[in-house]
């Protein structure tokens, strides 16, 4: 470690917790691809005797043919058998699958069992993320390791995306007990190449002894200043949707303060007029045209009936949505294909399903 910079990074001992945690999880993940590709390869075995022989499918049916009930006889086996071993198969989205290569590679079954708005491309089983949600969506995988891989997920989940680099020693013993708790799971053991080597690199990891993972410091270094080139852009970006956002609150701010005073000044005048003899109650009643303008929520507001502006409230407090563009491409996706009234969104509280409902709802026109 003579690189100066790799030094100065371990003199933390919080920035040396997250690089022990960093590196256990590439060895974890690596220690359990075996478990993972050995049961895929029981799934395609068991399929392919249970199918026989059969031609290999030569019109990509999935890409080419919507209906799956015109697919290839092949095509369409491989996918009734599928079906089976899939614990949610209504969430596949058969047409951005790749049918003709289930027959050819176990491999190639990773991507049935994936969440489907995750990017093909960047789908790599030896992802440990990739390999928990595999292990959770094949029936073939023992229920068993499920709470100590959720576990792991969840202390994996929190942990990456710390800003700082750095975790605390409590948060250290947590991620490293899950750790331990999947790596050691009988049916997981079975499939490990060499689980005293595995147990004694975590051990060391967990210890902070991280002088034979030269290699994998020196990456982790290249990661950290990605990382602060990544915050630092990012950091710009939400300066300018803050100021953007502030004109925003102004302008509306703005907008509602006229609108009240125009419906006071309204109502004066009407009630001025109901005060003459001469006027009838039908003439002191003038139409008043709403605006033809996109005004997003506003356009939802009757200067004839001064209320709340709907959904306004929601943005003081939490500003425009940023990402998420994945989950708006899946609902068109969906309204698209489905003949009922709409899409029903479920999640634990705080995932953001009042500000998607609001970022939908107050949409202007033109509006992605």
């Amino acid at each position: 470690m003579a690189n100066v910079k790799v030094k100065d990074l371990l003199k933390n001992k919080k920035k040396k917790n997250y690089v022990s945690y960093m590196i256990a999880l590439h060895k974890t993940a690596e220690a359990v691809s075996p478990f993972t590709d050995g049961i895929l390869q029981q799934l395609h075995q068991q399929i392919s005797q249970q199918l026989g022989s059969q031609n290999l499918c030569q019109q990509q049916c999935s890409r080419t043919i919507r209906d799956v009930n015109k697919w290839c006889v092949t095509c369409g086996l491989w996918r009734q058998a599928l079906i089976r071993f899939h614990t949610n198969p209504r969430e596949l989205i058969w047409h951005k699958l790749q049918s003709w290569e289930w027959p050819k590679q176990h491999m190639n079954l990773v991507e049935v069992f994936m969440l489907q708005h995750w990017d093909k491309a960047n789908m790599d089983a030896r992802d440990l993320s990739v390999s928990i949600t595999v292990w959770k969506k094949c029936s073939l995988f023992p229920a068993r390791i499920f709470p100590f891989a959720d576990n792991l997920r969840k202390s994996r989940n929190k942990l990456a995306h710390s800003a700082s680099l750095e975790i605390d020693n409590n948060d250290k013993q947590t991620v490293f007990h899950n750790i331990n708790q999947v790596i050691q799971q009988a049916d997981m053991v079975n499939y490990l190449q060499n689980s005293l080597e595995i147990q004694n690199d975590m051990n060391d990891l967990e210890n902070g002894d991280l002088f034979k993972f030269e290699d994998e410091l020196y990456e982790i270094l290249n990661k950290t200043n990605q990382v602060d080139k990544k915050l630092h852009t990012m950091d710009s970006k939400l300066t300018e949707v803050h100021e953007a956002q502030t004109k925003t609150f102004r302008t509306i701010a703005n907008i509602r303060l006229a609108l009240l005073l125009f419906s006071v000044i309204l109502v004066a005048t009407i009630a001025e007029k109901l005060k003459e003899p001469d006027i009838s109650m039908a003439s002191s009643r003038s139409p008043i045209k709403a605006s033809g303008e996109k005004m997003g929520c506003l356009q939802e507001y009757s200067p004839s009936f001064p209320t709340s502006l709907l959904l306004v409230d929601y943005f003081k407090h939490y500003g425009p949505l940023v990402g998420r563009i994945w989950l708006f491409k899946l609902l068109e996706e969906e309204l698209k294909n489905t003949k009922k009234s709409g899409v029903l969104i479920e999640a634990d509280m705080g995932y953001g399903k009042s500000a998607i409902a609001a970022h939908i709802t107050c949409a202007k026109e033109g509006d992605q």
